[in-house]
């Protein structure tokens, strides 16, 4: 069975790869003369799809690793070779870098740092969930799998994808549950192959649906 350390762990992997991708980013900018926003502009769009790439990888290892060792514990289960997710478009990237930039023309060009360092969340995390993604949906074991929030406040879209609990047979049939993600959102793909399993310790889909009732009536 999936437990709650395990989401934990993976959570905080993936964490300590954003973390050190964002230090790349400052040291990078930190050379940057910003009186040429022109210039910075060019090297941000040159080296951000570089820098995502090199991190994206990484985070996808991580997320293979952790998906295999979470289905070694499971006895009687065919073998199977998980495969490496998808990091995110250089395009996607490269259109926000762009969207980022126009900040250096602002009163406060540090403001484009921000930006690419709340994005930076995002795209570990694609990287992260589509290689978890890719492992659900290649398992000959047919896993079934939820989203579970992790953070200490979970927006009303995640808490609605949550609360439909162990359902997810296949990202396909999850629809936006599978691909869709917020900057700074805290939800993970989570894997189980116990069919007897109602709640992951510390994820009641009941809650989620409540919390999620409230805030609808509330708008």
């Amino acid at each position: 069975m999936t437990t709650l350390r395990d989401v934990q762990r993976l959570r905080g992997a993936t964490t300590r790869v954003t973390r050190l991708a964002r230090q790349d980013l400052r040291r990078f900018w930190a050379r940057l003369d910003l009186t040429q926003p022109e210039l910075v502009r060019e090297a941000l769009i040159t080296f951000m799809p570089v820098l995502v790439d090199r991190y994206g990888d990484i985070a996808s290892t991580v997320a293979v690793e952790w998906y295999e060792d979470v289905r070694e514990k499971v006895a009687g289960l065919p073998r199977y070779a998980p495969v490496i997710g998808k990091n995110i478009p250089d395009e996607a990237i490269v259109e926000t870098t762009k969207w980022a930039a126009g900040h250096l023309w602002g009163d406060n060009p540090a403001d484009t740092l921000r930006v690419l360092n709340g994005s930076m969340d995002r795209w570990m995390k694609y990287s992260q969930r589509d290689t978890i993604r890719r492992c659900i949906a290649g398992d000959p074991s047919k896993p079934r799998w939820a989203r579970v929030p992790q953070g200490a406040k979970t927006c009303a879209w995640c808490t609605m994808l949550a609360s439909r609990g162990w359902v997810y047979t296949s990202p396909q049939k999850a629809g936006d549950a599978s691909h869709r993600f917020h900057d700074h959102c805290d939800c993970e793909i989570v894997p189980e192959w116990d069919r007897r399993a109602v709640h992951l310790e510390g994820y009641d889909p009941d809650r989620y649906y409540a919390l999620y009732t409230e805030a609808r009536e509330a708008v």
